[in-house]
């Protein structure tokens, strides 16, 4: 499972705020006008590895935050900054009906 959205760590937001603040340095000549399109527009099709030391940051972040008391999400719901219109607990039950419908 992953973390939960409250203990995940933040790889840009348009505020500027960032746990790996190298990102915002990659990102910031994107010609999109917030941080997370530029974010985005940059990593869309990115087809380069990341320099070795934000890679290394990530998993380091990472696995520290994953280490920590109550951060591992129960359920896929608790990964979600809010929560889905329909949860669906029985997945093979829910594939059913739908197949039933033809």
């Amino acid at each position: 499972m992953p973390l939960t959205y409250e203990s995940a760590p933040v790889v840009v937001d348009d505020d500027g705020n960032s746990d790996y603040p190298e990102i915002l340095e990659l990102v910031i000549d994107a010609n999109r006008p917030t941080l997370v399109g530029k974010f985005s527009s940059k990593f869309r099709l990115r087809l380069r590895p990341l320099p070795r030391g934000i890679g290394s940051n990530i998993v380091e972040t990472y696995e520290h935050r994953r280490g920590l008391r109550g951060v591992i999400a129960k359920s896929c719901t608790e990964a979600c900054p809010y929560d889905p219109p329909c949860v669906v607990t029985n997945r093979q039950a829910s594939f059913r009906q739908f197949l039933s419908r033809g």
